[in-house]
């Protein structure tokens, strides 16, 4: 258990991009089981609804643009990004704080490394943020498209 105050905050930075990769990590899990949820819901709605004279009403395109909607959204969660910093870089250390005259002590060193994880943290939490907001409006879109796809089929 660290006692020391720096070597505490640095675990703590630690701990909480540990914490954003999971994060992330579930996130994206959600959105790929989101995006089974909206094809076999097209699937399955849109065979019911084209049955018969196949012909589309206004719900039937709703649903469809719901689909294509939810989709784009899910695959743009999905798409993978450069620019997560989840680590520090081992080099970048002995570079930074080695090179120093005299060399850096260790409360120098771990207070810098957990300002410099700290800001990661920032920079992964916004981005975090927008990518669950854009799983929430996929999400309103599957609802959306599953209610448009009844209509389409109550219509019938």
């Amino acid at each position: 258990m660290p006692t020391d105050l720096f070597e505490l905050t640095f675990a703590e930075a630690r701990r909480n991009l540990d914490a954003q990769r999971g994060d992330l990590d579930a996130l994206r899990g959600r959105a790929g089981t989101l995006l089974s949820a909206v094809a076999l819901s097209t699937s399955f709605f849109g065979g019911l609804t084209l049955t018969g004279d196949g012909s589309l009403t206004a719900a039937s395109w709703v649903a469809f643009a719901a689909f294509l909607v939810a989709s784009g959204l899910i695959v743009a969660i999905l798409w993978p990004r450069a620019g997560w910093k989840f680590t520090v870089d081992p080099p970048a250390i002995v570079s930074e704080f080695a090179a120093m005259d005299p060399p850096a002590s260790m409360p120098e060193v771990l207070h810098s490394l957990t300002l410099d994880l700290h800001e990661s943290a920032v920079a992964n939490r916004e981005r975090l943020d927008r990518m669950l907001a854009t799983f929430q409006w996929a999400t309103v879109a599957l609802i959306v498209e599953v209610a448009a796809w009844l209509v389409a089929l109550g219509g019938r």
